[in-house]
């Protein structure tokens, strides 16, 4: 029989054992995880090219313990020591993912592999990926179409697959996207109707859209306008025509409007001047007709324009002098006529004015010489004439000055 003076003590030591044994239960099965994704990890280094294994020394199975694992090159772990990112930015890996085993890296939240030098198509088992927020493969030689499964993968907040060969269209999966606040789809193959993509997408709480460099035809969905999130939208080089929807002044978000190398037609909406957060806007290359709608001059935050290579006609409007944060001002290789305004002298930030191959006539006008950083200064091509102001000469940072096919009277005191 056991006497009552030694119990306390039984009950005290049956505590400890059974704290001991779940601390070692609960030890085992921390370790456990770790082991698993290790297993993973080494598994598809050694498919990788004998260079490639090289740059990733740090994994070795004398270091497969959760401690060691998450000094592992490229790693991220969390509180339990489970990897939660792989992130490689320019490292020649050389190979594929199809050999990684997704399905043993569960609490994945990060995966960023570019310019890695990496290709063939994504592993469907991503899409088990549940916590799965960052999604970056840009610059690589991955191939295909636009993954659907990636529409299961709905804690999605950044998708970037730019600079790659994915080729066709977007799938319907994409609007299960939720989460989704930047997509990048810059320099593929990709192609389809972009007002169908735009629909696709509406509801999801985008800011970053960019798809420059692909296939995309169709015209601009005046439901664009819907989009007042967006603070970034990049849709040059493609083969979009149809007019620039007045629609798009909608968008007060916006900072980057690029519409570049299109086929766009028709005017440029003046509902563009109520776009208050831009500060760039890129038209160039398109057949855009009619003239610079003077509401333009509210953009007075704007760093750069880029109207160049169109059809535009008519004055450049005086007030184009309240936009003083420009940098960068082209104009080149459109029909403008009449003078340069002078108050092109009050953007002081100016560094390149480009104003040549129009129909411009009269004198430059001496408020140029203002323009203390301007480092471009290109006149070329134009009906200009009389003498060249003498201001021009405190143009300090000029390092490139076209002002040839014009009808100047050379000043002999300019330059002494």
């Amino acid at each position: 029989m056991i006497s009552s003076y030694k119990f306390p003590h039984l009950l005290s030591m049956a505590i400890l054992l059974f704290v001991v044994a779940v601390h070692l239960h609960s030890s085992a099965a921390v370790a456990a995880v770790p082991s698993t994704e290790a297993n993973a990890l080494l598994e598809w280094k050694s498919q990788l090219p004998n260079q490639s294994r090289a740059l990733l020394s740090s994994w070795n199975e004398s270091s497969t313990t959760s401690t060691g694992l998450c000094s592992w090159k490229g790693l991220t772990c969390d509180a339990s020591r489970s990897v939660t990112g792989l992130n490689f930015s320019h490292v020649a890996i050389n190979g594929t993912l199809q050999g990684l085993n997704f399905l043993s890296l569960p609490n994945l939240t990060t995966i960023v592999f570019i310019n890695c030098s990496l290709s063939g198509g994504i592993p469907s088992t991503i899409s088990n990926l549940s916590k799965l927020t960052t999604f970056d493969l840009g610059i690589n030689d991955f191939s295909g179409g636009f993954p659907v499964f990636l529409g299961y993968i709905t804690s999605l907040q950044y998708l970037s697959l730019s600079d790659n060969y994915f080729t066709g269209t977007i799938p319907g999966s994409i609007a299960t996207l939720t989460n989704l606040t930047y997509l990048n789809l810059d320099a593929n193959e990709f192609s389809g109707d972009l007002s169908s993509l735009i629909r696709l997408i509406g509801s999801l709480p985008l800011q970053n859209l960019l798809l420059t460099n692909n296939n995309f035809t169709g015209s601009i969905p005046s439901s664009i306008g819907d989009h007042t999130k967006l603070t970034l939208l990049h849709l040059s080089n493609n083969m979009l025509s149809g007019s620039i929807p007045s629609e798009i002044g909608n968008m007060s978000s916006l900072g980057v409007l690029l519409l570049q190398q299109n086929q766009f037609h028709g005017p440029i909406p003046s509902e563009i001047g109520k776009m208050g957060s831009l500060w760039q806007l890129d038209l160039s290359q398109n057949y855009l007709n009619g003239s610079i709608p003077s509401a333009v001059s509210n953009l007075t935050g704007l760093s750069f324009l880029y109207l160049y290579g169109n059809q535009l006609s008519g004055l450049i409007p005086p007030d184009v002098g309240n936009m003083q944060s420009l940098y960068t001002f082209q104009l080149l290789s459109n029909e403008f006529t009449g003078p340069i305004p002078p108050s092109i002298g009050n953007m002081t930030r100016l560094e390149s004015l480009y104003l040549r191959t129009n129909q411009l006539s009269g004198s430059i006008p001496k408020e140029l010489g203002k323009l203390a950083k301007l480092k471009e200064l290109a006149l070329a091509e134009n009906q200009l004439d009389g003498s060249l102001p003498i201001e021009l000469n405190n143009l300090t940072s000029l390092t490139s000055l076209q002002i040839s096919n014009n009808s100047f009277t050379v000043d002999p005191y300019l330059g002494a």
